[in-house]
């Protein structure tokens, strides 16, 4: 999913360059935290900045974030680690989450839950834009609009919580043309040279994610202007069959000129391969 391919990102990243050379995993068991120092050490040593060291704090000894000052947690609902947090000492580490999907009501309800939970100054929760930011800010707004026509106007707190926009960021090397990728996928999926190669790339749902009519019209009137054979290389995958049924066939009726290319975008192989053999991409 989209919010594990951004998390998935920016740890390489950080492996790459964070200005400390120790990192500190919380994780469940020893199988998980041996994951993450593996896959960090590796993404350093590539980069020539080997790591001193990957530590694990198990996740029932939360005490030891103390010894690491934050805990970043890839998601906004932060207000369960806030509560274990009060159990020990609420200076002693912060917190900082993110937005990905807000739309969904449990999103918007675990927004809400800050204006109870014991969150503090000196924790965030990093907003990918300033309309995510706006809406957060407008749940917050109605949650403590209710507080204080239950309890009286007056009498309760805001939640002080930081909300910084930063834009999601990328690993830009693993986007890297691969001219040996683009040539073997286009090979393979009957893709002339002179060809123009579109690409979608992620969870395929129109219900979910975003409905794909716009798309298919948009090549295909392109196509229409330009004169240009254009294909449509879908990478991502369905969450069920019936849903692959009704898209393929809203393709055949709305781009009836595209030809249509629907490979597994949960393989990595396939996804640089697609990646290169595209020549522009869309995101809907």
């Amino acid at each position: 999913m989209g919010r594990q391919s951004a998390g998935a990102s920016f740890l390489a990243g950080y492996a790459r360059h964070a200005g400390t050379r120790d990192l500190a995993c919380m994780a469940p068991d020893r199988k998980a935290a041996e994951t993450f120092a593996e896959t960090v050490r590796t993404t350093a040593i590539e980069n020539n900045r080997p790591l001193n060291s990957a530590r694990w704090i198990p996740i029932d000894m939360p005490e030891r974030l103390a010894e690491i000052g934050c805990l970043y947690y890839p998601s906004p609902t932060i207000a369960y680690h806030a509560w274990i947090r009060r159990r020990h000492d609420q200076r002693a580490w912060s917190l900082c989450g993110i937005t990905h999907t807000t739309a969904s009501d449990t999103v918007m309800e675990a927004i809400g839950t800050f204006a109870t939970a014991p969150i503090q100054s000196w924790n965030a929760v990093i907003c990918t834009s300033t309309a995510v930011r706006d809406m957060v800010q407008a749940v917050l707004d109605g949650w403590q609009n209710y507080l204080a026509s239950r309890i009286g106007p007056g009498e309760t707190q805001p939640a002080e919580l930081q909300l910084p926009v930063i834009p999601l960021g990328i690993n830009t090397a693993d986007f890297a043309r691969d001219d040996a990728a683009r040539s073997n996928f286009r090979q393979a999926h009957d893709i002339p040279d002179d060809a123009v190669a579109a690409l979608f790339l992620g969870r395929i749902s129109a219900t979910a994610k975003a409905h794909p009519l716009p798309m298919f019209r948009g090549l295909q009137i392109a196509q229409e202007r330009t004169a240009r054979k254009l294909h449509l290389i879908l990478a991502g995958w369905f969450e069920t069959d019936t849903e692959r049924t009704q898209i393929e066939r809203l393709a055949s009726e709305a781009c009836p000129d595209v030809r249509l290319h629907l490979v597994d975008g949960r393989d990595a192989g396939i996804r640089k391969q697609a990646w290169s053999a595209a020549d522009m991409f869309t995101s809907l």
